[in-house]
């Protein structure tokens, strides 16, 4: 199943890109670990959650 996305909104998904990337690196240094580590425990947890849906 293919997806068409408007311009509009490929504008507001790389802001809210951009936006989360900001956060996600100061959350990941509030708690004391690299921003790198943090996407890769976010990447396992949503690879576990897709996978207990499938």
């Amino acid at each position: 199943m293919s997806q068409t996305y408007t311009q509009e909104q490929i504008r507001e998904m790389a802001k809210n890109s951009v936006r989360w990337k900001y956060y996600a690196a100061r959350v990941a240094q509030l708690v004391g670990v690299s921003l790198e580590e943090m996407e890769r425990e976010i990447d396992q947890a949503m690879e576990r959650k897709n996978a207990q849906q499938a």
